[in-house]
């Protein structure tokens, strides 16, 4: 005959029950925490601007964000709320003018970079708009720009990142548009581009650049020498179909667009997936080729919803239950709340 099976052990009184059951419940708390932290964030409202291809955002040292409106070449300013401020450049090559702007990042005083796709070079502007400087021509030789497409700067604000969409290759500049150097060749090896489109900058100076059509994010040093990458192609939790777009929050965690997967997934600092959201669709919370995406300082996650002809905003504090407000934008268009 076997032993008998353990008893289990009675609460001795209402107080130690009471105890139990609350040491459970912080248990449970804990280990649900980093679960709630990486769950999807809740969309806060919507920016119906009219932006065309809205590409690269940003948000300067003020707190306003900048967003590069390829199509309309020009770039739009908004408060980190949505309301619309003002906007600055029109089509054309001299100076001041834009033609397909689709990067824009600020050095340390607040002036405005913007990268021209088709212009082939990066344009200095003040905080007003005012421009200042412009470097860069067509070309792939040392210098020179081969459809730029986003920007980033070092933590200290010495180094200018800029993707090279046709160059398959980072090139680095000094903030008065001196030549730094530059990394990436054509191909698909680690360390190698096909059409690079973003990138962003961690606060430790390491710079993530998305291998758009390898369907991978690349993590690189500060002098471009390669680390590591993760995603491959496919549309599992993980994977990309033309990854676009990479951000960084305050806690490293990082948020990458999945343009034809429709989403936005979630990353750990080493790559591994956290969260996605998204899905096919014109609902808010859904996308239609999300291009860009930003996190701003009050840890808000802006979405160019370039399909949808709109940015969407997310936050992972619970969404606003007051009715829908409404605020005019340029062209009679109008701010959902």
């Amino acid at each position: 005959m076997g032993p008998s099976p353990r008893a289990r052990a009675p609460f001795s009184s209402p107080r130690s029950a009471v105890k139990r059951l609350s040491l459970l419940l912080v248990a449970r708390l804990l280990c649900a925490g980093p679960l709630l932290a990486d769950s999807p964030p809740h969309h806060l409202f919507t920016i119906q601007a009219g932006t065309d291809r809205a590409s690269q955002m940003a948000q300067a040292p003020d707190g306003r964000i900048y967003i590069a409106d390829a199509y309309h070449h020009r770039v739009l300013l908004y408060t980190e709320s949505g309301q619309y401020l003002s906007q600055f450049g029109a089509p054309g090559y001299a100076l001041g003018q834009l033609n397909v702007p689709c990067g824009v990042a600020f050095d340390g005083v607040g002036n405005v970079y913007v990268a021209e796709q088709f212009n082939h070079r990066i344009q200095k502007f003040s905080p007003g708009g005012l421009p200042l400087l412009t470097f860069g021509s067509a070309g792939t030789g040392p210098g020179e720009l081969s459809a730029p497409t986003s920007l980033g700067f070092s933590p200290d604000r010495t180094v200018l990142y800029v993707t090279e969409y046709e160059g398959n290759r980072v090139s680095m500049f000094h903030p008065n548009g001196g030549f730094l150097g530059s990394f990436g060749t054509g191909g698909k090896k680690k360390g190698q581009f096909d059409h690079p489109w973003g990138l962003a900058v961690e606060a430790t100076g390491e710079v993530l650049v998305a291998d758009e059509l390898n369907h991978r994010v690349q993590r690189f040093t500060a002098n471009g020498r390669y680390l590591s990458s993760f995603g491959r192609s496919g549309s599992k939790p993980g994977r990309f179909d033309v990854a676009t777009s990479p951000a960084v929050d305050s806690l490293g965690k990082l948020y990458v667009c999945d343009e034809l997967n429709h989403r936005i997934q979630k990353f750990d600092r080493s790559g591994r997936f956290l969260a996605q959201w998204g899905g096919l669709g014109s609902a808010p919370g859904k996308f239609y080729q999300p291009w860009s995406v930003l996190v701003t300082a009050a840890g808000h996650v802006w979405v160019s919803d370039v399909g949808n002809g709109r940015i969407q905003v997310f936050g992972f504090e619970p969404p606003e239950s007051a009715a829908p407000g409404r605020r005019p934008l340029p062209g009679g268009k109008v701010l959902y709340r």
